[in-house]
């Protein structure tokens, strides 16, 4: 990179230091605005946007900002407050002055950038006081409970089958199964009626309703046995056996009511509970209660559900099975109250009468091991009972959360509204120290007492050779969090000088500084034709040979052919430190090592290697069209056609290999007419064989195209399917094959094709062909071409017609040759109370509609495979009689008011 490379972009990393200045300006200007908004919050937003410009086009520093902020009354620990806020709401980040670094820089440039903004950054690096970590931003507190509810109630739904348990209460609508089986063979669903009765065979009736299934099946058995006595037999072993199952399940009703998504009455199944209801209702909704779901059963309180108990802790002891006709009412909530912070489960959370703030931790799944405990603080609204008119209506209450765990206090009761934020611990470790700079391992280690700095400097490894030994700094927080600047002697604290080898205390803070950081040591650089650009340290009696055998490359022959060998520059700083001049040598006396042109270097020499391209330019063809590379090449010496068509791939399968079209360009004879002039050239056919004979030669800025083949084209195929010989795919021989050509190549039509039905779909939609016709006569006023992707349905005779629409009974009928519509209508069951007897139509199986308003003069013959619609008749709106009056009424006054104006006009 030259020096003029280098300028611009040192100039470039100004802009973008000025930038981001000017940034921060305004973003302290917005947080300005902002925190009086905060204060004064009559403001409005067209106010706050004139202060924000006003302070963005002052120019005004940070510290002036800062100084007004002061002035107005706010304290440092109020502008903190505000920062940390307008932070957490994304108003105020200053990310957004590192994103506009990001667009400013050239993509170019960033390495070089990169590498001065290193070398700053090694000047000015500093290890900034150990401080407490950036609060994250919280996320808003979502009610506890709901998600739950947001998938499909059928994931929740009881089985349909499936044996139910011993305890299922049987209810009319239960099928009952039952099975006999050894001297008898007998299967019976036996359905209980409404009055709770089932007929059992050879017995008579029975009531079951009201049973548990286990007690049905033993009183069934009673019965039974009575009727065959193999079921048990007062002495040997049973003949006849007996099993009772339920076959398929009763519905129930139940209705859910009051605070919930979707209040109404259900009908389901009889083994669903209280759970599998709430699922279909969507559960409660905002102001519903989660600790308190009542279950109703004949008008009187049954149970109570706690669904936190489910959600937590998978307690379904009080999820009963519902009875029809139960209620579930969900009132409104109870108390709700927010915790957030370092707990487990930050959310609102629906408190029962007795809970309090230890019950609300557990609910909350605990404090994480990151949690202070001695103190939790209380946002709370004051409850109306408590407000004397005086005092405020928000307060902030403290709570030693410490002394509720020992025991030593009661649990803290809460109260609706309230918001409770459990702290961290303090991120603020003091037994460490740290040390960077010229040194192996810097970071920060244990603090210990009595350490000193050359123990701590030993156990980071020692110093690196570099290091000022000179002075060392170190920075020292005091207990009211001020820092002071200590300074020793490096090489008096190894030497272990009680002077300097000081004790270290907590937090201190150690920097070994390099002699670079002292001193601007000499240097040189070089650039261009080289494997290692960049600067290089002046060492004393270095050459320029010396400085290019370091940057590399002059060693490989291969690399050295591409040198410019005639010359070099040694851009030199003049006497007066800020001019410059250029000083060329030859570069090979300099790589044999000639006294007269390796010259000794000096500080801030610059070196210049050029390539052989400098003086010398690259020579270019350029092939588009059907090759597989299209692209512009190097020309090369005595470079042909078939050298460049190889070069860019070969042919494409559709290039037309016969003839290609170069344009030419003589660079000596141009004119302001010519732009070029076209020769049409054979192309080689093989690209294996050389004929030199035929060989076309290249020239600079040849442009050779190689065309499309007109008729190039990949096989087109279409599709016959249905009642022929050999359905499938086929590919179009010529443009002009049609239907016939197609069916024949397919075998031929089968013994009983529906041509009157068959279809012929191009893309989505039907092409009306009379296919009977196309098929027998080959003649091109009835075939029709085929297109790509075409295809051909011939159905199987389907020996129906269909009646569909306002009859009776619509569907399939048989087809009667030569019957009428009214025929297979009255077939039908006849026309339909709503059907409208003028208004029928046939769709014919070839597509076309046959189509009568008049009942009486209707009554074509229909085909096989035809559709009669009855369409249903249209609504006429009833005759107003008053309406009639009063419209009639309002033209005749009208009338009569046009006519008395005409008579006034011509008096």
């Amino acid at each position: 990179m030259n020096s003029k490379d280098k300028n611009m972009l040192t100039m470039n990393m100004k802009q973008i230091k000025q930038a981001n200045k000017f940034l921060r300006i305004a973003l302290f200007g917005l947080l300005f605005s902002l925190l009086f908004a905060t204060v004064s919050t009559s403001q409005t937003k067209k106010q706050l946007r004139s202060e924000k410009e006003k302070l963005k086009m002052s120019g005004a520093s940070e510290e002036e900002i800062l100084e007004q902020l002061k002035a107005s009354g706010l304290s440092e620990s109020e502008i903190k407050k505000g920062i940390e806020q307008l932070t957490k709401s994304g108003q105020f980040d200053d990310s957004d002055v590192q994103s506009t670094i990001e667009d400013t820089t050239d993509e170019d440039t960033t390495e070089y950038v990169d590498e001065l903004a290193k070398e700053e950054e090694e000047k000015e690096e500093e290890i900034l006081p150990i401080t407490e970590e950036a609060p994250a931003i919280e996320e808003p507190l979502r009610p506890f409970g709901y998600e739950i509810f947001n998938l499909s109630p059928k994931s929740f739904e009881p089985l349909n089958a499936g044996p139910v348990d011993p305890n299922y209460t049987l209810g009319p609508g239960d099928e009952i199964v039952l099975t006999l089986w050894g001297d008898t063979e007998q299967y019976h669903k036996l359905v209980i009626d409404r009055e709770g009765k089932i007929l059992l065979p050879d017995v008579g009736q029975m009531v079951i309703t009201g049973l548990t299934m286990q007690r049905a099946e033993a009183k069934i058995l009673k019965r039974l046995a009575g009727a065959y006595s193999g079921l048990k037999p007062r002495s040997g072993s049973p003949s006849v056996f007996m099993d009772v199952s339920l076959g398929r399940l009763r519905s129930i009703r139940v209705f859910i009511v009051g605070e919930v998504v979707r209040p109404g009455g259900y009908t389901m199944r009889a083994t669903s509970t209280s759970f599998n209801a709430l699922y279909y209702a969507g559960g409660p909704n905002a102001q519903g209660s989660f600790r308190d779901i009542r279950i109703l059963r004949n008008g009187k309180l049954f149970t109570s559900l706690d669904l936190y108990s489910y959600i937590l802790y998978g307690n379904t002891k009080k999820d009963v099975r519902l009875r029809d006709g139960d209620t579930i009412f969900i009132p409104r909530r109870g108390r709700q109250v927010a915790i957030k912070g370092e707990v487990f489960r930050p959310a609102l959370f629906e408190l029962k009468t007795r809970d309090g703030l230890k019950n609300l931790i557990d609910i909350a799944g605990g404090l994480k091991p990151t949690a202070s405990i001695d103190r939790l603080q209380i946002d709370r609204i004051v409850p109306f009972a408590e407000r004397d008119g005086t005092s405020l209506e928000r307060k902030i209450v403290d709570v030693d959360y410490r002394s509720i765990l020992n025991g030593e206090l009661k649990d803290f009761k809460l109260v609706d509204s309230d918001v409770i934020s459990v702290f961290s611990i303090i991120d603020f470790k003091r037994n460490l120290v740290s040390i960077s700079g010229t040194i192996m391992k810097p970071g920060t280690y244990e603090w210990t007492p009595n350490l000193r700095l050359s123990e701590l400097i030993g156990e980071a490894g020692g110093i690196l050779g570099d290091a000022f030994l000179d002075r060392a700094e170190i920075v020292r927080t005091l207990s009211d969090s001020s820092r002071v600047l200590l300074n020793v002697n490096l090489a008096g604290a190894l030497e272990e000088d009680t002077l300097n080898n000081i004790t270290l205390e907590q937090l201190d803070e150690v920097r070994i500084y390099s002699i670079r950081d002292m001193k601007n040591l000499p240097e040189v650089s070089i650039f261009g034709h080289v494997l290692r650009q960049g600067r290089y340290e002046l060492l004393s009696n270095m050459t320029l040979y010396d400085l290019i055998f370091k940057a590399g490359g002059m060693l490989d022959d291969n690399f050295r052919k591409l040198t410019y060998l005639e010359r070099a520059d040694v851009i030199r700083v003049n006497e007066d430190g800020i001019t410059k001049k250029t000083i060329s040598v030859n570069l090979q006396n300099v790589l044999d090592k000639k006294v007269e042109d390796n010259l000794l270097l000096q500080n801030y020499d610059e070196v210049r290697i050029y390539d052989i391209w400098t003086v010398k330019r690259k020579r270019y063809v350029t092939i588009v069209g059907k090759v597989k590379e299209p692209d512009q090449f190097e020309l090369t010496d005595k470079m042909t056609l078939r050298d460049l068509i190889i070069r860019a791939g070969g042919y494409t399968d559709d290039a037309y290999v016969y003839k290609a079209e170069i344009a030419k360009i003589d660079p000596y004879n141009l004119d302001e007419n010519t732009l070029a002039t076209i020769e049409i050239v054979d192309l080689p056919h093989d690209l294996s064989q050389n004929d030199a004979k035929n060989e076309y030669y290249l020239s600079e800025y040849d442009k050779i195209t190689v065309k499309r083949h007109p008729f190039w084209q990949l096989h087109v195929s279409v599709t016959v399917l249905g009642q022929v010989k050999f359905p499938g795919e086929y590919a179009l021989r010529t443009q002009e094959e049609g239907i016939y050509d197609l069916v024949q190549r397919a075998g031929g039509l089968l013994s009983d094709p529906f041509l009157i039905g068959a279809r012929l779909m191009r893309g989505n939609n039907r092409v009306v062909v009379d296919f009977k016709k196309a098929l027998k006569k080959r003649s091109p006023k009835h075939d029709l071409i085929l297109m790509p992707g075409d295809i051909i349905i011939i159905p199987k005779s389907p020996k129906i017609v269909e009646v569909s629409g306002s009859v009776n009974i619509p569907g399939l009928i048989k087809y009667v040759p030569g019957n009428k519509s009214m025929y297979y209508i009255s077939r039908a069951g006849g026309f339909h109370v709503d059907g409208d007897k003028g208004n029928a139509r046939i769709l014919r199986a070839d597509g076309s509609v046959v189509n009568s308003k008049k009942r009486f003069w209707w009554d074509p013959k229909v085909h096989e495979g035809d559709e009669i619609i009855i369409s249903l008749k249209e609504e006429k709106e009833p005759f107003d009689f008053s309406e009639f009056l009063t419209e009639t009424s309002s033209i005749v006054a009208s009338l009569a008011t046009i006519a008395f104006v005409i008579v006034q006009s011509t008096k």
